[in-house]
């Protein structure tokens, strides 16, 4: 079976929130709080993705640390494929999907300007946290049937998974968000 497209797509490790600075602490994901309003003051459009950017500068180190494992795993795999490698990897990308659908929560849960909230950004993280989801199953499956040909599958998801993260980081900076817009595009 050729793992090759399956770790030149899932090597890129594009996550969505955060960048790709060589941080090394953990972090959990924090809910920001929008800046405080009265009855005459309403949340601006730059307060918001403040706010926004706060709650997923949060992540970032988590991300960047599992985007650069599973760049590893990727390139250990690529040469030598293993249950235990695609493994890992399936249980990397369920901890991403469930940052993301955490850092999702938390965004949802802030204040939105009277201008109007990230709706598109809002939708377009939903399906990446989807597209993270089929992808983890698409590697535990791959892992189970290492010598069937599950490659097409698997490729098939990474891509989609790829796509609909970049996607979400295009709308996103269209928004005007700095760290809810970034790719972790060098997992190395």
């Amino acid at each position: 079976m050729t793992l090759t497209v399956v770790c030149g797509v899932a090597g890129v490790g594009l996550f969505g929130c955060g960048d790709d600075s060589d941080s090394t602490s953990e972090s959990a994901p924090q809910e920001a709080e929008a800046p405080a309003t009265t009855e005459a003051e309403e949340v601006t459009k730059e307060d918001y993705i403040a706010a926004a950017d706060e709650i997923c500068e949060s992540i970032e180190a988590e991300n960047t640390k599992l985007a650069k494992e599973r760049a590893a795993l990727n390139e250990e795999l690529a040469s030598t494929p293993s249950t235990e490698a695609a493994k890992r990897v399936q249980d990397i990308v369920e901890k991403l999907a469930g940052n993301r659908k955490e850092l999702t929560k938390d965004l949802l849960a802030l204040e939105e300007p009277a201008s109007g909230g990230a709706d598109a950004y809002i939708e377009s993280r939903k399906e990446a946290e989807k597209r993270l989801e089929a992808s983890a199953k698409a590697w535990g499956a791959y892992a189970d049937a290492l010598d069937d040909p599950t490659a097409t599958t698997l490729n098939e998801a990474v891509e989609a998974e790829s796509k609909s993260v970049k996607a979400n980081s295009e709308i996103a900076e269209k928004y005007g968000f700095k760290e809810c817009g970034q790719l972790i595009l060098k997992a190395k």
